[in-house]
C-alpha cells in the first residue's frame, strides 16, 4: 500500500472533474470548476507520488459560514485513511477560525458517522436544510 501525504493547495480543473466522475457525480464545466476551484477558501489534496487520490475544500467567506465541499478519494485508494487525514487538515485550519464561525456540510445518510467523528451533528428534522443547482 503506497503511502500518501497531504498538502495544502488546490489541484488542476481536470483533475478535480477525473476524481468526481470516478466518484460518479460527473463532471462539471471547466470553466466553472477553474473559477470555483480558485474563489475557495481552503484547499487540500492527497497525493501518492505526483498523483493526486484525495481532495477536499472550504468554500464561504471564510469567518462567519463555511461548508465543506467535494471530499473526493479516488476508488483505487479508499479505505487508506485519506479521507480521514484530508478532514484532519480541515479540521486543524477551522480550529484556528474565530469562535462563532458556523461549518456546514452536506452528507448521503450512510456516511454521517465519519463526520461526527470531526464534531459535526445532523440537522433536526425541523431545520432541514435546502439547496438549488441552477
Amino acid at each position: 500500500m503506497p503511502a500518501f501525504r497531504i498538502e495544502n493547495r488546490c489541484i488542476a480543473p481536470a483533475t478535480f472533474n477525473q476524481l468526481r466522475q470516478l466518484a460518479g457525480w460527473g463532471a462539471l464545466d471547466e470553466r466553472m470548476v477553474e473559477a470555483g476551484l480558485r474563489n475557495s477558501v481552503q484547499c487540500w489534496c492527497a497525493l501518492t507520488g505526483d498523483e493526486v487520490v484525495g481532495f477536499v475544500r472550504l468554500v464561504g467567506d471564510g469567518v462567519l459560514k463555511l461548508s465543506v465541499e467535494e471530499l473526493l478519494v479516488h476508488p483505487d485508494h479508499r479505505r487508506r485513511g485519506i479521507a480521514q487525514a484530508l478532514m484532519e487538515a480541515l479540521m486543524t485550519y477551522v480550529r484556528s477560525l474565530p469562535t462563532g464561525c458556523t461549518i456546514n456540510l452536506m452528507a448521503a445518510p450512510e456516511i454521517t458517522r465519519f463526520y461526527e467523528k470531526f464534531g459535526f451533528r445532523v440537522r433536526p428534522p425541523e431545520r432541514p436544510g435546502m439547496q438549488i443547482r441552477l
